[in-house]
């Protein structure tokens, strides 16, 4: 999916196979959650029979009393038989508030802060489930898309 950097807009969602861990996780955690969980499904790829494997990416839902469900994972080929605490998903289907926003993890916030925004002065209702897809590619500057789901 190719969009203009920095346009926020409403994009439509193909189910994607993914493999994730999923955790509750209080807010000021989030960091070294981010990387133990990273850790163990780097680990456990090679088991999974779902490869190759794609971009990285986090799933996530607005937190509650200061807990944030999080779901690190990977792009996959195919769904696989979860094993341990690697779940088999897909990415869900419908459309989504989407942005697509270059630099380092530090203008995360500033760019769900961006598209949220952007969806309350459109009057998009959102579904309560979101995401980030992570692309690094080697001499380029990294780039996330942002996605949240729409009702």
């Amino acid at each position: 999916m190719t969009k203009g950097a920095g346009e926020c807009q409403i994009v439509a969602i193909e189910p994607r196979p993914i493999a994730i861990i999923r955790e509750a996780v209080p807010m000021d955690k989030l960091p070294e959650a981010q990387r133990r969980l990273r850790a163990k499904l780097r680990a456990a790829l090679p088991g999974l029979e779902a490869g190759p494997y794609g971009d990285w990416l986090t799933l996530w839902r607005p937190p509650v009393a200061g807990v944030m469900e999080l779901a690190p994972g990977v792009l996959c080929a195919r769904a696989f038989t979860s094993a341990d605490l690697v779940e088999s998903a897909d990415l869900p289907e419908g459309r989504a508030a989407y942005l697509m926003a270059a630099g380092g993890y530090e203008g995360i916030p500033a760019a769900w802060g961006k598209l949220f925004g952007w969806c309350k002065a459109e009057g998009v209702a959102l579904a309560g489930l979101n995401w980030e897809i992570y692309h690094e590619e080697a001499g380029a500057e990294p780039r996330t898309e942002f996605f949240a789901l729409v009702v």
